[in-house]
């Protein structure tokens, strides 16, 4: 069988339309082929939702009868003891599928801020603000506890025993090496260098002790006279812990987030210790719509743990990563290139020879796109300059501030008026209270005119006082009023001015990011066959999680005046959406299975115990279609082998063979730019520090972390495999992502052409040996058909399977070159004295320009004997789809002629139990097929059912369309020109 070399794969929407969404379907999940995807996942989901929901219950019908002593092949036929098996493993198959989605970024990027928004638990996750927090992996999914106390469920993983006492140990190295460096002082020759050696390791010293505080609570002085055992016990507590699974429940996110805290951050825990450096992975399950369908999203911190152990789980993630997110803070993207450069050389490549580095599996958040200096930015952006809306807002929020700041000296000058008169109606009223006589007999008191007088004059005053009183409370009033509307206005321009600035920032770095992924993907698009796919383009996001946040409280954050601007619900959404077509194919896969078993149960449970009133010889019908059975099944199993043998010639070793010399030129030049500052600037020769250099030998290559102003990584094997895989991107993308899943089309073509035939020859038989069963078996074929469509999910599973292998592969790459790298950089280390760093650089090339060709050699041996690893397992995956379809057959036929029979058989028989067993399972079989064919519209939640009711773009203006705009008076006028006049007021 020739593969034909240009082919592109086959769309798995397409791939299953034979099985699935053939015209006159009768269910609904199998006639909405020409439905959107986002229609077709909903449809499909909840037919599978159905369909387990109706099989569990047809479970406990057939659990009851073999619930006793006796086995159950003796209570229950095998045939209906391998329904229960299957019914087990289609739960398990539904409940182990996930989606992990990685989201990346430096510390201080806000990962853990969005991850929180997206799921809409404010504070589940902590903030990463400090070392703790990012240093172990962190999984959140999807809890599928329903007990009430059982709302959120964590899952705290510690580090083994025999891992930390390995860290001890080297901590307690470090601590004798600064002993030995001490002694050789008077004898070193150069001082200089054993400053630097003598300032490292007293670095790495600190940063151990600090985790020795955190847990043990003991100082350098507490621990120099203990062994890595006695610190390791010294603490039962601690040392009951390691190796151990804590779980945590809790019905109040409040209360589980404040629980969880202490393992993902420094805090103290309850048994007075800090627990972070002993977690190896922490798991979180969360009733979050989000996470329904088996999406995961997983807080990946770094891929380069000094922890060997979590390393090793963060390194398992980034293998099975079908999406990642790059979060690259908004004021960080704008100074750099591009925020898609927070991934190193190697992290980029790594991605594209996994086949994800394209807009359906990776994407850019630009975070915290709130903090932005208004004025700084209008003053410094071009475009903001040229923008007329924006300068004439900004305009008017000078005049607005200058008239606030104005009328609140008024108001102030006002409020102070009326205090001046409150106190005189104080005055006044002390006057008409000393003017009445008290004591006994004061109201016998007979009052001259002149008392009178007094008396009427100090009332004519406290009256003018209190009308003036009653005036400058109005003026109060109305110049607070005025202010009010004056500082509402100005907030609602400040609002409409920083989305403006925010919308306008945004766009630069959209661009640069989108240049820039382009730029990248350019010399791999060539290759590409879906350019719906590899199209230069990538989604960047901007979102403000601390805005969401607002929302999510009840608070409207200035710039921010929905939710959309937030940029959450956008996020959320593409997310979702990202993972749409790989639970479609899930959700095929299972319908497919979910179908045969539909089917067969659905027979079984008609079938009449007097059997059907049709002549025929059980023995010759058996006898005939078992021997076209077996002849139809070694030509399934030629065909599959054929098909396996065809991969097999599938190599993509040998071109990257061929470029053993084009390997050695880079070999050495890639040797040359270890030491320079930024290497994968190839404009620049600048070196890095001395001191950097040798730390970075000192770690065998990497990786290396600078922690200066300018925060970097260096990682030497990395850098060096980068160089030389990247030329083999081409033949890597032809095999893997090309004409390994082609190779589906030919093979399945063979495949449905045996099949076909085989039909053809069993109904032409039965035609001419017994007509009578005909209609029976035509009733069979709608199960036997859709084997078919199961056949043909094994095959893409398991071409899917070795085309995803890759991610083992090209690894082998880099543990090969590191393991050679490793004495290369301990010998370099050796050479010490005066101009050493030149002597080392000069060592390091050296050594590789001569051992180029083996390390090469190595690296490709390694990578190969992995390949072959896996492709070897194509053929037993293949084997077993034939062995699959024959016993399925097989079981149909057999249930077939049991029907006709009456099923007494052993195989379907149910001891005692069969007629009321059936009708049970009739009755549920009818309710099954109703819930397919008219399937009872469900709801679901956070963009993954069916079409988003609500729109979750981001908003171009301030103001969504088709709501008020927004209404300011413009007022070009002096604050004051007239007490009276109103403010502008802004409505939106």
């Amino acid at each position: 069988m020739q593969l034909p070399a240009d082919t592109e794969p086959p769309v798995k929407s397409e791939a299953v339309t034979l099985g699935l969404g053939a015209a006159g379907d009768p269910f609904a999940w199998g006639a909405c082929s020409d439905q959107d995807l986002h229609t077709r996942v909903f449809v499909k989901q909840q037919a599978v939702d159905d369909a387990l929901r109706h099989a569990s219950k047809i479970y406990r019908e057939l659990r009851a009868p073999v619930d006793d002593e006796t086995s159950s092949e003796e209570r229950c036929g095998r045939e209906l003891v391998e329904w229960m098996e299957e019914i087990d493993k289609l739960h398990e198959t539904s409940q182990a599928f996930e989606i992990l989605i990685g989201v990346a970024g430096r510390t201080g990027a806000g990962k853990s801020t969005i991850l929180n928004m997206l799921l809409e638990v404010p504070e589940l996750l902590p903030s990463s603000n400090s070392e703790a927090a990012t240093s172990c992996a962190c999984r959140v999914s999807w809890n599928d506890d329903d007990a009430p106390e059982h709302q959120f469920r964590a899952e705290v993983v510690f580090r083994s025993p025999e891992d930390v006492a390995q860290e001890l140990q080297h901590i307690f190295a470090m601590v004798q090496q600064r002993e030995q460096l001490n002694e050789e002082a008077d004898d070193d020759d150069n001082p200089f260098e054993r400053m630097e050696e003598e300032a490292e390791t007293q670095c790495a010293i600190a940063e151990g002790f600090k985790k020795i505080g955190a847990i043990w609570g003991l100082d350098q002085e507490d621990v120099e006279s203990m062994t890595p055992k006695d610190l390791l016990v010294s603490n039962p507590e601690v040392f009951q812990l390691l190796g151990t699974t804590k779980t945590i429940y809790s019905q109040d996110a409040e209360k589980f987030a404040e629980v969880v805290k202490p393992y993902m951050d420094s805090s103290e825990n309850l048994q007075g210790f800090r627990a972070w450096p002993l977690i190896t992975e922490v798991r979180l399950f969360v009733k979050a719509p989000f996470l329904k369908h088996g999406v995961v999203l997983v807080d990946l911190p770094g891929l380069s743990d000094a922890v060997e152990s979590r390393a090793e789980v963060a390194n398992k993630f980034s293998k099975k990563l079908e999406i990642t997110a790059i979060v690259a803070p908004a004021r960080r993207a704008i100074d750099e290139k591009t925020g898609v450069q927070l991934m190193s050389d190697y992290q980029t490549l790594r991605m594209q020879l996994d086949g994800k580095y394209h807009k359906k599996s990776f994407c850019v958040v630009v975070s915290q796109i709130d903090e932005i200096d208004c004025d700084v930015f209008i003053k410094g952006d071009a475009t903001a300059k040229q923008d007329q809306d924006l300068q004439r807002d900004t305009r008017e929020i000078k005049v607005l501030t200058e008239r606030s700041a104005m009328l609140g000296t008024k108001l102030k000058a006002d409020a102070m008026a009326l205090a001046k008169i409150e106190e005189k109606v104080a005055k006044v009223s002390t006057k008409l209270v000393a003017l009445k006589p008290t004591g006994r007999g004061s109201k016998t008191i007979t009052k001259d005119k002149s008392f009178q007088d007094r008396a009427a004059k100090i009332k004519d005053e406290q009256k003018a006082i209190k009308k003036e009183r009653t005036k400058q409370k109005k003026t109060v009033e109305r110049s607070t009023n005025i202010k009010a509307g004056t500082d509402r206005d100005l907030e609602t321009l400040r609002a409409q001015q920083k989305w403006a600035c925010i919308s306008m920032r945004n766009k630069h770095i959209i661009r640069a990011i989108q240049r820039d992924f382009a730029a990248r993907q350019k010399a791999l698009s060539r290759e590409m066959r879906q350019k719906n796919e590899y199209d230069g383009s990538v989604d960047v996001i901007p979102v403000s999680a601390t805005a969401f946040r607002d929302h999510l409280k009840g608070r409207e954050p200035m710039g921010f005046p929905t939710r959309r601007h937030t940029g959450i619900p956008r996020l959320r959404q593409w997310l979702a959406d990202s993972t749409l077509e790989r639970r479609e194919a899930h959700l095929d896969a299972l319908l497919n299975a979910l179908r045969r078993l539909f089917l067969s149960i659905q027979q079984w449970s008609l079938t009449n115990g007097g059997g059907q009133s049709v002549q025929f010889s059980r023995d010759t019908i058996q006898e005939l279609l078992s021997r076209t059975h077996a002849k139809f099944l070694t030509m399934l199993e030629t065909e599959l082998r054929r098909g396996s043998d065809a991969v097999k010639t599938l190599d993509p070793f040998k071109e990257i063979e061929q470029g053993r010399a084009l390997c050695k030129r880079e070999y050495c030049k890639a040797a040359t730019r270890l030491a320079v500052k930024t290497p994968e600037d190839h404009t620049s020769a600048v070196l890095m520090h001395w001191t950097t250099f040798n730390a970075i030998l000192k770690r065998n290559g990497g990786p290396h972390y600078c922690r200066g102003r300018e925060k970097r990584e260096y990682n030497f094997p990395e850098a060096m495999t980068a160089s030389i895989l990247k030329h083999f991107l081409k033949v890597w993308h032809k095999t893997f992502r090309v004409e390994i899943p082609s190779a589906e089309v030919p093979i399945m073509n063979g495949i449905e052409t045996i099949w076909h035939q085989y039909l053809e020859e069993l109904r032409d038989q039965i035609q001419a040996t017994a007509p009578d069963i005909l209609p029976h078996f035509e009733d069979s074929m709608h199960t036997i058909r859709g084997i078919m469509s199961e056949m043909r999910d094994r095959v893409h599973v398991a071409l899917k399977c070795l085309s995803e292998c890759s991610s083992d592969i090209h690894p082998q790459f880099l543990d090969s070159l590191r393991s050679q790298l490793t004495p290369i950089f301990e010998a370099a280390l050796d050479l010490k004295g005066t101009g050493h760093f030149q002597h080392r650089r000069r060592h390091l090339y050296d050594r590789v320009k001569a051992g180029n060709d083996a390390m090469f050699n190595a690296g490709y041996k390694r990578m190969a004997r992995q390949y072959a690893q896996n492709l070897g397992r194509l053929p037993h995956a293949f084997a077993e789809t034939a062995a699959f379809a024959g016993a399925k057959v097989a079981a149909q036929l057999t249930l077939m002629l049991d029907r006709l029979e009456g099923a007494s058989g052993g195989d379907w028989a149910v001891v005692d139990m069969q007629p009321s067993l059936q009708q049970r399972l009739q009755t549920a079989v009818v309710e099954w097929q109703m819930d397919w064919r008219l399937p009872k519209r469900g709801e679901e939640s956070g963009g993954f059912g069916g079409v988003e009711e609500e729109e979750v773009g981001i908003p171009r203006g301030f103001v969504e369309e088709g709501g008020e705009q927004l209404v300011v008076v413009k007022t070009e006028a002096k604050a004051g020109e007239s007490d009276g006049e109103e403010g502008p007021m802004a409505e939106g």
